[in-house]
């Protein structure tokens, strides 16, 4: 598979925050805008009503804290490059662009249910 580009990206609106999906094969490459304070209650329904995905992420700008089941938290900040393992929730403090990679399968449950949950 040769480059991708954004151009190409397959858009999507859920609740407040608008993302671009990029097909690259058995995983994605997601870049979602998120307004400061996204209400989270659109993971209701999924395994402990968190996100079940694992993700390899960038944030390119914004603050988020990162909640995990078990109550462990991790801040991060435009810049930073990080992992989130499943299991995960996002606050929001301020409005961010962040880039994500996720397995293809994992991701697609996951956005299915939450648009179910948005209408």
């Amino acid at each position: 598979m040769g480059p991708v580009s954004w151009d190409g990206a397959q858009r999507s609106r859920i609740g407040a925050m608008e993302s671009e999906v990029l097909d690259l094969g058995e995983m994605v490459c997601v870049r979602h805008h998120i307004p400061a304070g996204f209400d989270s209650a659109l993971y209701r329904g999924l395994p402990d009503d968190m996100c079940p995905c694992e993700h390899w992420c960038f944030l390119v700008r914004g603050r988020l804290r990162c909640r995990f089941i078990g109550g462990e938290t991790n801040e991060v900040e435009a810049g930073d490059a990080f992992h989130l393992r499943a299991g995960h929730l996002a606050d929001v403090f301020e409005d961010a662009e962040l880039i994500e990679f996720t397995a293809a399968d994992d991701y697609r449950l996951k956005a299915e249910h939450l648009a179910r949950s948005a209408t």
